[in-house]
């Protein structure tokens, strides 16, 4: 049975109330909040406590013993922003890219846009086109100036034709998106969706959902979706069990704070950190 969405939830208070309470509370440890350009995504969080925290660029994650949690951005969620990684991949290849525009494709599913096989059918050839250039006789060039005219040519024609392919393609609601995520995260494992709840952070739209073993109803997992500058972000629960586990997804989640997403060309950035101030703010 399809899970009814809740309205409200804990992102609602947002991080200005874990900041404060952690200056304000006295045995509270010295914090920092960190942050970090995850994706396209500027965030601010909070390590939870006794929690390991590793940087991969486009995902971040904490880990405690056998537990696992991440932020991560998980790509183009939209028509808007499947044709805008479109155009970022062309103008790669025009100035000589041509590896680096490749990479900026074959990171997505493309068929997850397109609500109709048909739809996908008619743009297969040209997407395999731009992920996978190569010369008439089927041999891969080194480089772009290796790539002959005619190839080029072709290369550019189906640019085009994915860039107006993406004009018809049909918005997927939040929800089906954040079920289709969470089902990949959880592929091949026995669990199923128990609970949606439709929430805040830093004042967008988002989902908590939360997924439970399918046999014994036990083992709970969160993850919270969130829709920013076209792209899926995720505060995720990879692997792990137990209160401790929850504990840290409610810490996490809870500290969040999105900024208005800059686009820049490359999304790997450093951490920095900033300490706490006392009654600090809230989600950007």
């Amino acid at each position: 049975m399809r899970a009814l969405i809740r309205r409200g939830g804990f992102a609602a208070a947002g991080p200005g109330l874990l900041l404060a309470w952690l200056a304000c509370t006295p045995e509270a440890p010295s914090a920092v909040v960190r942050q970090a350009r995850i994706g396209v995504h500027d965030v601010r969080f909070v390590v939870p406590a006794g929690w390991h925290h590793v940087d991969h660029g486009n995902e971040h994650r904490f880990q405690d013993e056998t537990r696992w949690l991440a932020l991560v951005d998980l790509g183009p969620a939209t028509p808007a922003g499947f044709a805008r990684r479109i155009r970022e991949a062309r103008a790669l290849f025009e100035r000589g890219q041509w590896e680096d525009a490749r990479a900026r494709l074959v990171s997505i599913d493309p068929r997850s846009f397109f609500a109709r096989t048909a739809q996908w059918r008619a743009i297969e050839s040209d997407w395999r086109r731009v992920t996978w250039i190569e010369r008439e006789d089927a041999s891969a060039p080194d480089t772009l100036p290796d790539v002959d005219v005619e190839t080029r040519w072709a290369v550019e024609g189906a640019f085009d034709r994915l860039l107006a392919a993406t004009v018809a393609l049909e918005h997927t609601d939040f929800e089906t998106l954040a079920r289709r995520a969470a089902g990949a995260f959880e592929e091949g494992a026995l669990r199923e969706v128990v609970d949606v709840e439709a929430t805040t952070l830093s004042g967008r739209p988002a989902i908590r959902l939360s997924t439970w073993d399918r046999l014994s109803h036990r083992e709970r997992r969160s993850h919270l979706f969130v829709l920013n500058d076209e792209h899926l972000f995720c505060v995720k629960t990879v692997m792990g069990r137990g209160p401790e586990l929850a504990s840290g997804f409610e810490a996490l989640a809870g500290s969040v704070a999105l900024a208005p997403a800059q686009r820049v060309e490359s999304s790997e950035a450093g951490v920095d950190a900033v300490p706490v101030v006392a009654g600090g703010g809230g989600g950007a």
